[in-house]
């Protein structure tokens, strides 16, 4: 599977000294691979990509996604 989306990010940082809350642009991607298991129910492996962009500060994760969807 292969998936992406964008859209509004709401972002706090507080690091003991400032406190700032910022709203941005979030942007993600990801592909991964489903195996179903019967008619119904798929396992999933994929791997996701996701990115906030604020004023002041930009934020990026990669993560691994393991689960099962039901249909």
């Amino acid at each position: 599977f292969l998936r992406g989306g964008m859209g509004f990010a709401v972002g706090h940082v507080d690091d003991g000294v400032v406190s700032d809350d910022q709203t941005g642009f979030a942007a993600g991607a990801g592909l991964g691979y489903e195996f179903f298991m019967d008619s119904d129910v798929a396992f999933q492996v994929g791997f996701n990509w996701r990115s906030h962009f604020y004023k002041d500060f930009d934020t990026s994760l990669v993560g691994l996604q393991v689960g099962v969807v039901v249909y």
